[in-house]
């Protein structure tokens, strides 16, 4: 597998695609670059516009160079997985994600996240300002969706670095590009979503920023602060709306032939454009961490779309996780979301209504794993596996990934409920519960929610930031070296201080 260590550039994942250095100065300047000034344009210029807005969204979905991915980075840095691979170093940019004590100023993968999200904002504001001077219903609310996707990556930014620079449309607000108060930040965000909210259409999950995924990412960023009665409010407009319910199947959730459902609020939205199986085509958004995070050195003797592909083994479940759901008596949701791969550890076969090894063998007639996987604790994780159903070409995969589900809110409103957001904790937490036939609880408390969320929402985005906001990383994440002096925040890219001539500053520890 390659590196991106020394490639700066990236081609927007559009056909008029343009090349753009990745350093913060640049990402940030407000030059027109990607389109024709308005005084070069006549009548509305609708669809340059949505072509912009397709390329901000290329961020949320883009994964290459290796570090950029949120989905592996954030499950590497959660304590439910080992980041894995072939061998020690195979990818160090996620091995460092995992254990905390080896991030310094030159780590790769806070790096590529920095860059990632500041080119999708830089997309954003662009194209605010070459048509700053257009406006029609159908303008003002591609301008709307478009300021609340950038809230989207500025809140990433926020939960990764603290106090960032920030950039709108409006350039006065911080011309020196210095680092801007983590909570101003959030501030400015909750006022922008509110701002533009109600010009943004409601509708059924398609890889956008919709009205519900906006109330979603408001809620989130009011727990963040702490406000749960706003957040609750935020959140209550998603419940309240019955535009959205949980699936009777926990399964069915994750089809990944049907991946858009009635339970997903936002999700990623990978492009077929170019040429997807070239490795030097950085215009495909088809997605490589299903082959990343696929099971190595594996022969799945089954054929159809539900035969595995082999992959390069990382993100390995922990038999601690495991022994979690099996605690909780949840067998329906271990089931769905971890494989058994291991015929050795005969404590867990019960639990297991699928072993994933009685239904393959190697080429060498080798059944058992333990020798031959880094990282390996004697289970894969089922979620996300990389079906042969999947389009895909060659090592890429058009995948879609859950961002914003029904669940989470759910869950999300019992920890304001118990906070003093009003509402009835129990009430939310057992209609995740009783999907997955677990016995309902009374007097549910914060214990209840953090193990619920961590049981629900396994190998998706936010465990290691609910570690965080809650206070709990330190004793949770203290085996792989988390440091609450310091950890927490991720070191601010050396590269980008650099390029910032000294106005950028790093994170304390770092």
């Amino acid at each position: 597998m390659k590196t991106m260590r020394s490639i700066r550039y990236l081609l927007l994942a559009v056909p008029m695609a343009l090349l753009l250095l990745w350093s913060c100065e640049d990402w940030l300047e407000l030059e027109p670059v990607a389109m024709d000034s308005p005084d070069n344009l006549k009548g509305e210029p609708i669809d340059n516009m949505k072509l912009a807005l397709a390329t901000a969204y290329n961020s949320v979905t883009y994964v290459y160079p290796w570090g950029a991915s949120n989905w592996v980075a954030f499950n590497c840095a959660s304590g439910d997985v080992n980041t894995g691979g072939g061998a020690a170093g195979d990818r160090i940019e996620y091995e460092e994600m995992e254990h905390f004590d080896q991030l310094n100023s030159a780590s790769l993968s806070p790096q590529y996240l920095w860059e990632k999200n500041f080119r999708g904002i830089r997309s954003v504001n662009q194209m605010l300002v070459d048509y700053r001077d257009f406006s029609s219903e159908t303008v003002d609310r591609v301008k709307a969706e478009s300021r609340i996707l950038r809230s989207y990556f500025y809140f990433d930014m926020v939960r990764l670095f603290g106090d960032v620079p920030y950039f709108t449309e409006d350039t006065s607000y911080n011309v020196d590009g210095v680092r801007i108060p983590a909570d101003e930040v959030l501030d400015s965000l909750i006022n922008t979503i509110n701002t533009n909210v109600h010009l943004v259409k409601r509708k059924s999950a398609n890889g956008t920023m919709t009205y519900d995924a906006a109330y979603v990412l408001l809620a989130k960023i009011y727990m963040w602060k702490e406000d749960y009665v706003n957040a609750a409010a935020a959140l209550d407009t998603v419940i309240l709306s019955n535009k959205f319910s949980l699936l009777s199947s926990y399964a069915d959730v994750f089809n990944y032939l049907k991946p858009r459902n009635a339970e997903v609020i936002f999700c990623t939205n990978p492009q077929n454009i170019g040429n997807p199986s070239s490795w030097d085509n950085f215009t495909s958004l088809f997605n490589i961490d299903m082959k990343l995070a696929g099971i190595r050195d594996f022969v799945d003797t089954r054929t159809g779309d539900d035969a595995i592909v082999n992959g390069w083994g990382f993100v390995k479940p922990r038999k601690e996780l495991v022994d979690a759901y099996i605690a909780a008596g949840d067998i329906v949701r271990l089931n769905e979301n971890i494989w058994l791969g291991d015929e050795t550890l005969t404590d867990y076969a019960d639990y297991f209504t699928e072993k994933l090894y009685e239904r393959s063998q190697r080429t060498d007639g080798v059944l058992s794993y333990a020798a031959d996987v880094y990282g390996y604790e004697g289970f894969f994780r089922k979620k996300y596996t990389n079906y042969e159903g999947y389009e895909r070409a060659g090592d890429w995969v058009r995948a879609t990934f859950l961002i914003y589900r029904y669940s989470d809110v759910l869950l999300l409103r019992a920890e304001c409920a118990l906070n003093g957001g009003g509402g009835d904790a129990d009430a939310y937490i057992n209609e995740v519960r009783a999907r997955v036939s677990l016995d309902p609880l009374s007097g549910a408390t914060m214990d209840d929610v953090k193990l619920e969320r961590r049981l629900e929402l396994a190998f998706e985005y936010d465990r290691y930031f609910d570690l965080v906001r809650w206070g709990d990383a330190a004793t949770v994440l203290a085996a792989q070296g988390y440091d609450p002096a310091k950890n927490g925040l991720f070191p601010v890219p050396q590269t980008e201080i650099d390029l910032s001539g000294g106005i950028l500053t790093q994170n304390p520890g770092y």
